[in-house]
């Protein structure tokens, strides 16, 4: 009989291990793992323990700079060539760091790192952000074997940043469990002094002061001027670690120094959180960083409306003017508008809220995010419990990656271009005029497209619709009797110039003339892992999957095929496809629709498992 697959789960502070970690701890314990948590001691720790989950004490510190991370380090590896874990999966930034350095030299070959929220971020001084970033691509290069992020920007910015490849890469976003939230019962209002006509603006978390509360408390000392029913509810308080933690002690005095001590009611920790949503008419979160915050979701299964600042994580849950409203962050006048339009309005509280729950129950349902994860265990660890979906085939090393490679392609891009440019010039003002003097558009049609590592940029092609073609007819989708196509269009269309401006965005970098065609948004964010690996080379004026027929090949085929010309590539097999390309385009034309004449709208491709 095989042995269970031993899993390390670890973070800085028990907390997070009992009540954030907890599901997938059991989660992976009923799929036949052997899970091991570890994290500083405390009360919660004796929670866990009690609870049968092993359970190793590591001091953690929670600072960034302290020589007590090199004791931490030293723990962890002792503790990992001890049991010799398949798996070490690390959470929160300072732990996630000591843990994977301390998982590396001990040999685990098998690192999983959740980002619950990059430590750097958009507000950050540029002089303090890249330092970090380097960090963090360091951290991702040489010592993560499996990158999950909970929030999608935070995957983009991973790949943007070169901290990992994407083939290993995976968004599992966030998720609570609705249907528990919706039927929680309230705790009673009159044990906290909160009458039944209070209007309780809530907030749940740790009492710190990147979670914006100073920024709350001069919002509603502001706000009682306006409503003498407006009532704070504050549920949390300080954790053991803090960097920050002085908020949470002076939380008391800064109440009466605003003179707002009668109307705020704090509740100090509590372990069901679920009652107090109950309490609630309005949840706000002002933070200043976050990665994909649990309490809005939680706020938003309970059916509340939320007013959250506009930052990673926040913006991506909260829908503005659908399920709450989003305010610039550090903006107390802005806070201050939003707390008082929904305090005023019954009916918009219930229409957010209601919207909310909704996207909750569709979106971030805590079962959907562990089947994520699990699915992404077995996609990159070949030993992991039940067979290995073919997804494996995604961990295929790209040939792209060779330097002398690249450059022997960035120089036939240049030479190309530079003499495509030259002597293209007149027929290229030709068709501008015949495009100008066909109906008085536009010469050139300008999109924004998704490049390589999701680098957006704004294509060049000679323009063959009408205007607002997207928006009439058959939306992106084309076919080849489509009325939105002008007389012109059609010829060029037919002969494939349409494509060849593009000349200019190979010449300044955005693109290169082979390479998987450029992609529109949309498209990209139904991406599986498999998929987003076409977007590991520029994109293309041409491509492996034009040369094998284009629009009368599936969606799967073609981005297959763009996959195995990123795993496959040569500088030979460039100057095939594009001697191929010639024969297509101008000889047999080929795929120029689909099938039945009409070309098939974006449709994600079943998953490669």
């Amino acid at each position: 009989m095989n042995e269970p697959l031993k899993v390390l789960q670890l973070c800085a502070v028990p907390v997070t291990a009992r009540f954030l970690l907890r599901p997938l701890i059991d989660r992976l314990s009923k799929e036949g793992c052997e899970v091991h948590v570890a994290c500083s001691g405390g009360m919660h720790a004796d929670a866990l323990i009690d609870d049968g989950i092993c359970l190793h004490e590591v001091e953690i510190s929670r600072s960034f700079l302290s020589l007590k991370h090199l004791r931490a380090i030293w723990q962890l590896f002792r503790l990992m060539r001890r049991e010799r874990y398949a798996v070490v999966h690390v959470h929160t930034p300072v732990a996630a760091a000591l843990g994977r350095i301390a998982a590396r030299l001990a040999r685990v070959t098998n690192i999983v790192y959740t980002a619950h929220g990059f430590y750097f971020h958009e507000g950050m001084k540029p002089w303090v952000r890249r330092p970090i970033v380097w960090i963090e691509r360091w951290l991702g290069r040489c010592a993560t074997d499996v990158l999950f992020t909970q929030s999608k920007e935070d995957l983009e910015t991973a790949i943007h940043e070169r901290i990992h490849p994407s083939d290993s890469a995976y968004w599992i976003g966030n998720g609570v469990d609705v249907q528990c939230l919706a039927a929680a019962a309230s705790a009673k209002r009159s044990d906290w002094g909160i009458s039944e006509d209070d209007i309780v603006i809530g907030y749940v978390g740790r009492f710190v002061q990147e979670k914006g509360l100073i920024e709350l408390l001069d919002a509603v000392s502001e706000l009682r001027n306006l409503h003498d029913k407006a009532k704070l509810l504050l549920v949390g308080g300080d954790v053991t670690g803090d960097r920050d933690s002085a908020v949470g002690e002076t939380l008391a005095a800064w109440l009466k120094d605003r003179e707002i001590d009668d109307i705020a009611v704090i509740t100090g920790f509590q372990e069901n959180v679920a009652l107090f949503y109950g309490m609630m008419d309005v949840f706000v979160l002002p933070s200043h960083r976050e990665g994909m915050p649990r309490t809005i979701l939680e706020a938003m299964a309970s059916g509340l409306p939320v007013v959250a600042s506009d930052i990673r994580g926040c913006r991506e849950e909260v829908v503005d003017q659908e399920t709450g409203l989003l305010f610039p962050v550090h903006d107390v006048n802005a806070l201050i508008a939003c707390l008082d339009q929904l305090v005023r309005d019954s009916e918009t509280r219930l229409k957010y809220g209601t919207a909310g729950q909704e996207l909750a129950r569709t979106m971030y349902e805590e079962e959907l995010v562990l089947q994520r994860q699990l699915d992404a265990f077995a996609a990159q660890i070949p030993d992991w419990p039940g067979t290995p979906p073919q997804a494996h085939e995604c961990c295929r090393a790209s040939r792209m990656e060779d330097m002398l490679g690249r450059i022997m392609k960035r120089a036939l891009d240049l030479l190309v271009a530079s003499l495509g440019l030259v002597f293209l010039g007149i027929p290229f003002l030709a068709i501008a005029l015949a495009i100008k003097l066909d109906d008085g558009g536009p010469i050139f049609f300008r999109q924004e497209r998704v490049g390589r590592h999701r680098e957006m940029f704004r294509v060049w092609k000679f323009r063959t619709m009408v205007l607002d073609a997207a928006r009439k007819g058959l939306g992106h989708t084309v076919s080849s009797e489509d009325d939105r196509i002008t007389r012109v269009g059609k010829r060029l269309r037919s002969w494939g110039v349409d494509e060849l401006p593009q000349l200019i965005n190979v010449l300044v970098g955005e693109m290169s003339l082979v390479g998987p065609r450029p992609t529109l948004s949309y498209q990209v964010d139904q991406y599986s892992p498999f998929q987003l690996r076409r977007l590991e080379a520029k994109p293309g004026i041409t491509s492996l999957a034009v040369v094998s027929g284009r629009n009368a090949l599936s969606w799967e085929a073609r981005i297959r095929l763009d996959v195995r010309y990123i795993e496959e590539w040569t500088f030979g097999l460039d100057l095939l496809i594009l001697l191929r390309t010639l024969w297509c385009v101008l000889v047999t034309k080929r795929g120029l629709y689909g099938e039945d004449g009409i070309n098939d709208p974006f449709v994600s491709p079943p998953s490669e498992d």
